[in-house]
């Protein structure tokens, strides 16, 4: 059975790894006039325009509303 103290080390040591941990780039695509582009082959304004863009969201209730 472990000590707390060792408990306590082996915690410091997992927080330490975790501080150089690096992911993988994230592919992001979106839907364009009904097919999907990735973001990374967009140009400087498109870009900055994907930024700008506001999500929407329906609630159920609200799907009886749009006809």
């Amino acid at each position: 059975m472990k000590t707390k103290q060792q408990i306590n080390n082996q915690i410091e040591k997992l927080k330490q790894k975790l501080k150089i941990v690096e992911g993988t780039k994230t592919e992001i695509y979106t839907r364009i006039v009904g097919y999907y582009r990735p973001l990374k082959n967009w140009n400087k304004g498109q870009r900055e325009q994907y930024k700008n863009r506001k999500l929407f969201i329906l609630k159920e209730n609200d799907n009886a509303n749009i006809k």
